[in-house]
C-alpha cells in the first residue's frame, strides 16, 4: 500500500495527495509494507522549498504508526519497480502536459489568476449589459425615450465605472499571458483592452453622445428611442467580443487543466 504526501510550501505542511505531481513539487511516499518513506523531489523545486520539506518531515514522519520508518531519498537511478510505476503514473499527466501545446501556462498560480480575471471579466460585462439595457426602462412618449437629466448621467457613470473595472482586470490578465508567453491569452487581452479604451473614450462624451430633442418639460430629455436603440446595439456588439474571447478561453482552460484547478 502506497500513500503520497506532498508539501505545501505556503501552508508549510504534509497534505496526503492521489492524483498528480508536478514538476517543482516535493513528496514523500509511504510504503507501509517495507516500512519505508521514500523522499522524491521534482527536478524544478526550488533548493529553498526542498529545505523547508526536510526540515519538516519529521513532524510528518510523528504522525505515523508504522515503527522503525526508514526514510530513503530516492535516486532515479536506483529506484525499486513499484516506486517508479507509481511515480509515472502520477507523473503521466504532466508528461502529457509537456508534450501537448494545448498546455501553455507552466504555474497553476498564474493559471488560476488568468482564470480568475476572466471570470470576473465576464462578470462585469454581464453587469454592463444589464445596465446597458435598464434604459429601455425609461418612458417612451411620442416615439421619444423620457429621461431626467440626473438619471442619464447615472446610468452613463455606471456604464463608465464597469468600463474601468473591466479595464482594470485586462491588463493583469495581459501581463499573465506575457509572463507565460501564451499568445493567444495575449492576443484577447490586448484586443479587449483595445476594446475598452475606446468605449471608454466614446462614453466619456457623457450628455453629447445624443442629439436630445425638444420637449415639453425642461427638466426632462428626450431622447429619440432609434438612436439609443443605436447605441445600445453598438456597444452591445461591441462589449461582446470581449465576453465571447473570455468564454472561449474559460471554457478552454477547464476543459484542459481541470484536473490541476482542483
Amino acid at each position: 500500500m502506497l500513500k503520497l504526501y506532498t508539501y505545501k510550501k505556503l501552508r508549510n505542511e504534509w497534505i496526503q495527495e492521489d492524483q498528480v505531481l508536478l514538476l517543482q513539487d516535493v513528496c514523500v511516499i509511504l510504503d507501509q509494507k517495507n516500512s519505508i518513506l521514500y523522499l522524491w523531489t521534482g527536478p524544478k523545486a526550488k533548493k529553498e522549498k526542498v529545505k523547508n520539506a526536510k526540515d519538516s518531515l519529521d513532524e510528518l514522519i510523528n504522525k505515523f504508526e508504522t515503527e522503525n520508518l526508514l526514510v530513503k531519498e530516492i535516486d532515479n537511478n536506483q529506484m525499486p519497480d513499484h516506486i517508479n510505476q507509481y511515480l509515472e503514473q502520477l507523473l503521466e499527466p504532466i508528461k502529457t502536459l509537456k508534450k501537448s501545446e494545448l498546455y501553455k501556462f507552466s504555474k497553476l498560480i498564474t493559471l488560476r489568476i488568468y482564470l480568475i480575471l476572466s471570470i470576473c471579466i465576464i462578470g462585469l460585462i454581464i453587469s454592463f449589459i444589464i445596465a446597458l439595457f435598464s434604459s429601455l426602462s425609461w418612458p417612451i412618449q411620442d416615439g421619444n425615450i423620457q429621461v431626467v437629466r440626473a438619471s442619464y448621467m447615472t446610468w452613463i457613470g455606471i456604464l463608465q465605472f464597469i468600463n474601468y473595472a473591466i479595464l482594470f482586470f485586462l491588463v493583469p490578465q495581459l501581463i499573465v499571458g506575457i509572463y507565460e508567453k501564451e499568445s493567444e491569452a495575449r492576443l484577447f487581452s490586448i484586443v479587449g483592452i483595445m476594446i475598452s479604451i475606446g468605449m471608454v473614450l466614446y462614453l466619456n462624451q457623457g450628455i453629447f453622445l445624443f442629439l436630445f430633442q425638444n420637449g415639453n418639460n425642461p427638466n426632462i430629455d428626450e431622447i429619440a428611442f432609434i438612436d439609443l436603440f443605436s447605441f445600445i446595439l453598438v456597444n452591445l456588439l461591441v462589449i461582446m467580443i470581449i465576453f465571447l474571447l473570455n468564454v472561449y478561453k474559460m471554457f478552454k482552460f477547464f476543459k484542459t487543466y481541470r484536473k490541476f484547478l482542483f
